[in-house]
């Protein structure tokens, strides 16, 4: 853990930060059906991988798994790194589960995951002057708790495409969840479900270069004939899901 006596903020995926505490003696994680709870003495709060929410709870329960910072993953096949943006940098240093990068570059961060010999961006830089990740029991999500000086915590993925999914308000509270489903069984980590801004007839699967194998296995198992097309804005994820109406009858 963190052994700092500071205010305890979380920082959401938008890049959001919201007080959850002050005074903190010790920060603990925890994973709570489907879910991750950072929890001090004071206040606990619950953070749903798929939105970033962040939502008061009740701290540690009978049933929760905690969990322990760890550069791999709970099968072993993956770890995270963490490297300067800029070449010929000093590289931090890690102890255990914990990192700690150089004055210098702190700011300018890569927060990693490598699998095999494929290394892919776990979430977006973050100014950091320690960090800890823990990883969700079946390794398909990480959280980068950190200090800057505030503690704060960033949902990452566990080596999967990342991925987000819009869809007008109507289309995302009916299809939202059996959506995720498909996406995970397809091995992408949901990082974003929010509102899109128009509606559309046909669900169309928005694929950043290198990604069009996934976004065709992805749009093929949604069905309701969605569709794969490119993805050229910075999205922050390797592949877009916009839900179209036919969400709603598609298997």
């Amino acid at each position: 853990m963190l052994p700092l006596q500071l205010a305890l903020l979380v920082a959401l995926g938008s890049g959001e930060q919201t007080e959850l505490g002050t005074t903190m003696d010790l920060v603990t994680v925890s994973w709570r059906s489907g879910v991750f709870v950072v929890a001090n003495a004071r206040a606990a709060r619950s953070i749903d991988p798929h939105v970033g929410a962040l939502k008061k709870t009740e701290p540690q329960q009978k049933g929760d798994v905690v969990l322990r910072p760890s550069r791999a993953s709970p099968d072993g096949k993956a770890k995270v790194q963490v490297t300067a943006q800029e070449e010929k940098v000093a590289q931090g240093k890690w102890v255990g589960g914990e990192y700690t990068p150089p004055v210098s570059v702190r700011e300018r961060l890569r927060f990693e995951v490598v699998v095999g010999d494929v290394t892919r961006t776990s979430t977006r830089s973050v100014d950091a002057y320690e960090l800890e990740p823990y990883w969700s029991p079946d390794g398909r999500y990480v959280l980068w708790l950190y200090r800057n000086p505030h503690i704060g915590a960033r949902i990452g993925s566990g080596g999967g495409p990342r991925a987000q999914i819009l869809g007008v308000p109507k289309v995302l509270a009916a299809a939202r969840d059996a959506t995720i489903r498909v996406a995970e069984a397809n091995g992408l980590a949901v990082l974003v479900t929010a509102p899109a801004l128009k509606e559309r007839d046909k669900t169309v699967v928005y694929a950043a270069a290198g990604f069009e194998a996934d976004a065709k296995k992805v749009a093929a198992a949604l069905g309701g004939g969605a569709t794969v097309s490119v993805l050229n804005w910075k999205a922050d994820a390797e592949l877009v899901i916009a839900l179209g109406t036919a969400a709603l009858e598609a298997k």
